[in-house]
């Protein structure tokens, strides 16, 4: 249709009037017309619909030649190295692998266009190895705009790891499926423990009437631990209250050397001297817990009335006032020191010390009948 309004353009054009009469009416040129533009875009459709059913026809062809080797990628633990071979996928399952970013190509370069002919000039890639599920996957397109793909990798222990561990535990004769072998060592008792049996025995025994008995054990037990103090006071007890006064100082005087700071070890240690008539071992036995005892009014007081005995009146006066500053209405420490002032002469302070110790209403009938006494 092109060409014939072509032509009758150019009759028209001679002024070919006897020719254009002679046509039939209805036989007219066109008006020329403008230059149609789908030409271009007819033409590059066609091209696309060729290099795609190229590639469509390509691709099953070319996916069969032998793919490039893919590494699969074992991510070892953090701070042990590994120098084991990457793992090849097995046929029933497949190996996650990381995927390259790909490079972007330079902002100047422009896609070469894949042409027809060359897409049939390739070489057929021989037949690969690669399971049909990988070569059924689809193929991505490789653009620089398009991020990579985050692939997870599992974080894998390396071989030489397992097989170093398998080493040591064979090394030592122990197999997962063997019996396993537990010793178990009694654990020792250490001589506190001992001696707290000791003593709970000891005081059971008593308890049940058993004297000998229970007295040994807690003998036993002062031997392990010298330092027990609940059983060398239960076994003085019952010492006094056998009346074994001798075996009764000798614990007490083990006490006072091994536990000075427990002063009331000292008193009665000194208590049970005096009633012996020995004094001075009685202010020995006081000088070994003075520190321990100096701020209790009763070790001040004993202290004071074993240096009366001894006839030390001034030392026993000064001990006196230690124990009436802690204790200032107590009457016995009154008459103590009203006694040390008459040994020393010093008949008016020695009778106030009396009047206060009459006024202080702490006084025994005994004790006050001697105050009396001391006054007339």
């Amino acid at each position: 249709m092109s060409l014939i309004n072509q032509m009758l353009q150019d009759l028209d054009q001679r002024q070919a009037g006897e020719v254009q009469r002679a046509l039939p009416n209805e036989v007219r040129p066109l008006p020329p017309s403008r230059r149609s533009s789908i030409l271009p875009w007819v033409i590059a459709g066609g091209s696309i619909a060729l290099t795609t059913a190229a590639v469509y026809f390509y691709l099953p062809l070319a996916t069969q030649g032998e793919a490039a080797p893919v590494a699969a990628v074992v991510v070892s633990p953090p701070g042990i190295p590994t120098d084991e071979p990457p793992a090849v996928p097995s046929a029933g399952g497949s190996v996650p692998i990381a995927v390259p970013a790909p490079v972007p190509a330079p902002a100047a370069a422009e896609p070469m266009p894949l042409r027809l002919s060359d897409v049939l000039s390739m070489p057929q890639p021989r037949q690969s190895s690669i399971p049909q599920e990988s070569r059924s996957a689809p193929l991505a397109k490789e653009s620089p705009a398009v991020a990579p793909v985050p692939v997870t990798v599992p974080q894998a222990v390396p071989a030489k790891v397992v097989s170093g561990v398998a080493a040591s535990v064979a090394s030592k004769g122990e197999t997962r499926d063997g019996p396993v072998h537990i010793e178990k060592t009694p654990l020792q008792a250490t001589p506190q423990e001992r001696a707290e049996s000791e003593y709970r025995r000891g005081a059971a025994l008593l308890a049940q009437g058993q004297l000998k008995s229970g007295m040994d054990a807690l003998r036993s037990c002062l031997k392990v631990d010298g330092t027990h103090a609940a059983a060398r006071q239960l076994l003085l007890k019952a010492l006094l209250e056998q009346r074994s006064y001798d075996e009764a100082r000798e614990l007490l005087s083990e006490a006072v050397q091994l536990q000075p700071g427990r002063y009331q070890w000292a008193m009665t240690l000194a208590r049970l001297q005096i009633e012996k008539g020995d004094a001075a071992g009685a202010w020995q036995s006081l000088q070994a817990s003075m520190g321990a005892g100096a701020n209790n009014a009763d070790y001040q007081g004993l202290a004071g009335n074993v240096l009366q005995r001894l006839g030390n009146g001034k030392d026993a006066a000064e001990h006196y006032r230690a124990a009436l500053r802690l204790s200032p209405n107590d009457g016995r420490w009154w008459i103590g020191l009203g006694l040390a002032l008459e040994s020393q002469g010093n008949g008016a302070e020695a009778r106030t010390a009396f009047q206060t110790a009459r006024a202080s209403g702490s006084l025994t009938p005994e004790m006050a009948a001697f105050v009396e006494q001391r006054l007339r």
